[in-house]
């Protein structure tokens, strides 16, 4: 019945519709341009399958001691980064032997690597400057995980093992005066 109604009206005032559109135009979609990397992002379970079944290296690109308090299973470590000073007053220098300390330890241009950081390389961070240094050095086979050690352990736990998905509770409130026992929290698994 309402598109009925709809139908009549916009047909009895075609104007109304384009005088409204005049009067609201639709907000113009700004595109935010693609950047064009010359690696690949990938998910963390994407990451962790071109380790396990196609033979790619898993390499942690934090800062030492970051590696040492807690890395994804079978992680190496070659630093970008090097953290001094206390918690409250860090002091985070970029080390310009990356490049070098990654070419001694993995000579092999061709193998696969999978790198993180502490965060997805966006532009000015250690980590986009230690992937754009491979690159220039002539690696080719260089996979970036998509947030870094922070995405992938939601996804692994650090002795390797899948974390269960994340929940999130609702509560379902029955009508007033009412009591149903186990139907307070509906269980929404989101992925």
């Amino acid at each position: 019945r309402a598109r009925e109604m709809l139908r009549k009206s916009e047909a009895e005032n075609p104007f109304r519709k384009e005088q409204w559109e005049r009067l609201n135009p639709a907000p113009e979609m700004l595109e935010e341009p693609v950047e064009s990397l010359p690696w690949d992002r990938l998910s963390p379970l994407k990451a962790h399958d071109f380790c396990v079944h196609r033979g790619y290296t898993l390499i942690d690109i934090r800062p030492a001691r970051d590696y040492k308090k807690e890395c994804a299973k079978g992680a190496a470590s070659v630093p970008a980064s090097e953290v001094t000073g206390t918690l409250s007053n860090q002091v985070v220098t970029v080390l310009d032997t990356f490049g070098q300390n990654f070419g001694i330890n993995y000579p092999d241009k061709q193998a696969g690597y999978v790198i993180y950081g502490d965060v997805s390389a966006e532009p000015d961070t250690t980590e986009r400057k230690a992937l754009e240094e491979l690159v220039s050095a002539g690696y080719t086979n260089i996979l970036e995980i998509e947030g870094g050690y922070i995405n992938w352990a939601d996804y692994y736990a650090p002795n390797g093992k899948k974390r269960p998905p994340k929940r999130t509770y609702t509560v379902n409130h029955s009508a007033p005066g009412t009591i149903c026992v186990g139907a307070e929290f509906g269980t929404e698994i989101k992925m």
